[in-house]
């Protein structure tokens, strides 16, 4: 992770907006596993960033390392002239059967855009059917 020199604003911003996040639960299901979709996840977190004066923005490309393509996510958080930035990088594969190699890009970047993005707010979701199973638990009693 890079920051600039201070970052006593940014942070004291950030802790205000994790406080303002709701509470985040694994919403889509795909290949056996509930994960947190990063439309949802943008769709709540950016306004309570904005509103604590902080910019979010990721962006991706590609890089050859070793003779191997890799997709590299930047996640940046700006706050006047302090910001926050963290690198993800992932190789990219063959793409699937039915699979093209942008689309498979696009695949890896989508993965780590969330990724990076739940790490560097501190976002964490909770398993929706698990919960829920609990709840019913929790009523029996």
């Amino acid at each position: 992770m890079k920051m600039s020199n201070k970052v006593g604003n940014l942070m004291v911003a950030l802790a205000k907006s994790q406080a303002e996040f709701p509470k985040f639960t694994k919403d889509k299901a795909a290949y056996n596993y509930n994960y947190l979709n990063l439309e949802g996840i943008l769709s709540k977190v950016l306004p309570i960033l904005g509103s604590n004066g902080i910019a979010m923005v990721q962006e991706h490309r590609m890089e050859i390392k070793d003779s191997m393509p890799f997709v590299l996510v930047n996640t940046h958080l700006f706050c006047g002239d302090e910001w926050l930035s963290n690198t993800l990088m992932f190789p990219l594969g063959e793409p699937n059967k039915g699979s093209s190699e942008i689309m498979q890009c696009g695949s890896v970047a989508s993965y780590l855009r969330r990724y990076a993005l739940v790490a560097i707010l501190g976002i964490s979701g909770g398993d929706k059917e698990i919960e829920e199973l609990n709840e019913e638990k929790i009523n029996l009693k």
